[in-house]
């Protein structure tokens, strides 16, 4: 079977950006359960290009609609999946860069693609 060509740096930019969607939509005709099969990067490149670009860049302000979310909190990080404007999962942590590797874990996971554990 033939799966789609997905450049590697898409690949990143989409999973940083939480814009999976738009990948399954340009490469995999709308059809999310080819995204893992096309999957190319690793967990610790999409780490590497986010510490690029500063991972405070990946903090959010203000979480917009459902999904899991990165925000800096009085005692470190914390990182929360609300689901009909409920918070469903919490986790906290006191430094940034396990609070991101777990926010993205946890993005990518949702979308059924190999997070850190199976870098």
């Amino acid at each position: 079977m033939n799966h789609p060509v997905i450049p590697e740096q898409l690949q990143i930019d989409a999973a940083l950006s939480r814009r999976l969607w738009n990948l399954v939509q340009r490469f995999c005709g709308g059809a999310w359960g080819e995204l893992p099969a096309a999957w190319t990067v690793s967990f610790e490149q999409i780490v590497q290009e986010a510490k690029r670009r500063n991972l405070n860049a990946f903090v959010a302000i203000q979480p917009r609609g459902e999904g899991y979310w990165l925000l800096e909190t009085d005692a470190g990080y914390v990182v929360f999946y609300t689901e009909r404007g409920a918070r469903m999962y919490q986790e906290e942590f006191k430094d940034l860069e396990p609070a991101f590797r777990h926010w993205l874990d946890q993005e990518l996971r949702l979308h059924l693609l190999p997070g850190q554990s199976s870098a």
